[in-house]
């Protein structure tokens, strides 16, 4: 096989498991939005249909914490939410560079494909972002997207949240 086509081949792996992964959190995050807000499975409907599916990731993240935010106090939220906020939206930051940058091709990363991956974002037709990724560093990054998304599967067992009485 030739050495952009293993590199094209790497891309195409890599990206499509990450972001495989990253769907099955969104996934995650739009039934706990959904399973906060109504009991209802025509209310969930309408919430998809009319929200969700026309929202992006982000906005989904944001909606997810304000309901978290809402049900317990600020220092509640620290202690059990923020540090899964913050990996949530490093796996966001992480899924939109496998989605968004290009590969990286030059003569040395033709060489190392069979070992790595580089994606690249440019800015101004400069390299503004470059990250360099191999089959360890991929695995560690499911692991992490795996593990949020058990966070999130976590709070849809409990009890949908009821905001504090002040």
């Amino acid at each position: 096989m030739d050495k952009f086509q293993n590199l094209q081949d790497k891309s195409i792996i890599y990206r499509g498991q990450i972001i495989t992964h990253c769907i099955t959190l969104e996934k995650a995050i739009e039934e706990y939005i959904c399973n906060s807000i109504t009991k209802d499975e025509v209310s969930k409907y309408k919430i998809y249909v009319y929200l969700l599916d026309r929202m992006h990731f982000d906005g989904k993240i944001s909606v997810f914490q304000t309901i978290l935010q809402q049900s317990v106090s600020k220092d509640e939220f620290k202690k059990r939410y923020e540090k899964l906020m913050g990996k949530i939206r490093m796996v966001k930051d992480e899924r939109n560079k496998f989605a968004h940058y290009l590969t990286y091709v030059t003569d040395e990363s033709l060489e190392r494909a069979d070992k790595e991956l580089s994606l690249v974002s440019f800015r101004d037709k400069v390299v503004s972002d470059k990250d360099v990724y191999n089959d360890h560093i991929i695995n560690e990054k499911i692991e992490a997207i795996v593990k949020c998304t058990g966070m999130v599967y976590d709070l849809i067992k409990e009890p949908p949240p009821v905001p504090p009485s002040e």
